[in-house]
């Protein structure tokens, strides 16, 4: 929480090379969003447009696993504005298995849940998605409204999406990651789950391509 820049994520100490990192970083400050995260260990991150939502902030990052990246601290910084009261969560997703020679293949895009509905955006796969090249998409969930109720305990969102992890902090700000490998170039809608206790949590794809 506050407005200073020592908060720090801990790359866990068996990463391997070329596993993907993702970094979601979530604010409870109107109209805002956390700036990009930093390593020690010289990492270069790529930092996908953030999205606010009212009360709400977020920004998503990622970079593939490099030499010596085990144990290593990845530090946050709050938005702008923050104070010594904001929120700010920072939760980090570690995937191994997929294709460092590609770029992420499907653009982000977001939508915002209300009421007891939380939802995942609508989207169409690139064009080379496939058996043989399946995108992998990522939904990241976010929430001020049930802190301390986690997204998996709450009921599935509609296909293709499944529940993967919750930082299951208790904070005011939550974080979730539902996750979808696809193999056709289809669009698919938007992905909601309702009458939940889990409302206004905004999503958005960050897709990133797999092999098999």
């Amino acid at each position: 929480t506050g407005s200073g820049t020592n908060n720090t994520l801990t790359i866990p100490g068996g990463i391997q090379v070329d596993d993907l990192l993702v970094v979601q970083q979530t604010s409870n400050l109107n109209a805002a969003y956390p700036t990009g995260p930093s390593d020690n260990n010289g990492g270069t991150w790529n930092n996908l447009t953030p999205v606010t939502r009212t009360g709400l902030g977020q920004r998503n990052s990622w970079r593939f696993a490099i030499a010596n990246d085990a144990s290593k601290l990845i530090t946050l910084t709050p938005p702008t504005g923050a104070t010594g009261t904001t929120v700010n969560v920072g939760t980090l997703h570690v995937f191994r298995g997929v294709d460092w020679n590609q770029a992420i293949a499907t653009a982000q895009v977001s939508t915002n849940g209300s009421g007891k509905t939380f939802s995942c955006p609508g989207f169409t796969p690139a064009g080379t998605a496939s058996a043989a090249t399946p995108e992998y998409m990522m939904c990241l969930l976010s929430t001020t409204a049930a802190p301390g109720v986690g997204f998996g305990s709450v009921g599935g969102l509609s296909a293709p999406w499944t529940y993967r992890s919750d930082d299951g902090t208790g904070a005011a700000v939550e974080n979730a990651l539902y996750g979808a490998e696809v193999t056709t170039t289809g669009a698919f809608g938007i992905g909601s789950a309702n009458n939940n206790p889990v409302p206004d949590g905004p999503g958005w794809g960050a897709p990133a391509r797999v092999l098999h």
